[in-house]
């Protein structure tokens, strides 16, 4: 492919990724029926190892990236270089990681879930104390 390629991913900055991401939440997009917004939280492979709707994985299993800290109605969409965005609908909550890995270290890679899982964790911790303030 020469370094040319269509279908390499989405390259954005946080806040454009964030603006893209509201339109996923059924109060907050003005793109989106309310009941396509549901699809995204449908689980089309129910009895499978990893629950997916359209497009994306669902926080449904304890294996997800998402990790326990956030509902289980959230669902979320990975990078091969460690990004991930992921969308808590029931408060409201968008969590995006932009992130490089692909330069961060030598072949082979190294399993960034748990990485994510615990920036999920570390961001609902700081969310929720602001909330109690």
């Amino acid at each position: 492919m020469n370094g040319i390629s269509g279908h390499a991913g989405l390259f954005s900055t946080v806040g454009e990724t964030f603006k893209i991401a509201q339109q996923f939440l059924a109060d907050q997009s003005v793109l989106l029926k309310p009941e396509t917004c549901q699809l995204f939280r449908t689980n089309f492979t129910p009895n499978l190892n990893e629950a997916r709707s359209i497009g994306f994985q669902l926080a449904e299993t304890n294996d997800s990236t998402a990790g326990l800290s956030l509902s289980k109605d959230s669902f979320g969409h990975l990078g091969f270089t460690g990004t991930s965005l992921w969308i808590e609908p029931e408060r409201e909550r968008i969590f995006i990681l932009l992130t490089n890995r692909t330069h961060a270290c030598e072949l082979p890679f190294v399993n960034i879930n748990s990485t994510r899982r615990r920036f999920h964790e570390l961001a609902t911790k700081i969310l929720n104390k602001k909330m109690l303030c």
